[in-house]
């Protein structure tokens, strides 16, 4: 029983002090409970100045913040127009390499077309020579091959018919023989 007395006048005292310094400071300072420790005195005066400050001086300090807060607006718009004119920079260089790339593409196509058509263009020649030696003497025949080059002879002659083909390198130069029918 004696501690609980004890306990209570403790708590009793403890809650009081507690009580008399909240007040003690609310009355001292703005607004305690919202953390302004300003003395109360020097919120009336900075209301009071604001007060007395002439018309003039509140439209050029709200000028000032104006002009100061379209400082910031107007530095935030060169930077997104830098940024802007940099990407569209970037993407004139992107395009222009795609371009490229593009052109070559469709050069290298066209050369491999070429190219192609020129081989189709040879094997059908190379066929039609072929034919027209196998109906020739076959020591003609070889007089008219040895003046080819070696690879276009060797051409000639393994699109020819096997037994015409003999005949004519039977009638050729034995040097030139070995050459066209020489491994590559």
């Amino acid at each position: 029983m004696k501690k609980t007395i004890l306990y209570s006048l403790i708590y009793t005292a403890v809650f009081v002090n507690i009580t008399a310094l909240i007040i003690f400071l609310n009355s001292k300072y703005n607004n305690m409970f919202e953390f302004d420790f300003r003395p109360k005195s020097a919120v009336v005066e900075s209301d009071s100045t604001f007060v007395d400050k002439t018309l003039p001086e509140i439209k050029e300090l709200l000028k000032q913040q104006i002009l100061d807060s379209l400082a910031v607006e107007e530095a935030k718009a060169d930077s997104l127009k830098k940024a802007n004119q940099e990407r569209q920079a970037h993407n004139k260089k992107e395009n222009k390499k795609q371009e490229k790339y593009v052109d070559l593409e469709a050069k290298r196509v066209e050369a491999e077309a070429r190219k192609a058509k020129q081989k189709e263009q040879y094997e059908d020649w190379k066929k039609k020579t072929a034919a027209m030696f196998e109906q020739m003497d076959a020591v003609r025949a070889a007089k008219i091959i040895e003046k080819y080059s070696d690879n276009t002879a060797r051409d000639i002659i393994y699109t020819m018919n096997k037994k015409k083909a003999a005949k004519i390198l039977a009638a050729l130069d034995p040097e030139f023989a070995n050459k066209v029918t020489a491994a590559k």
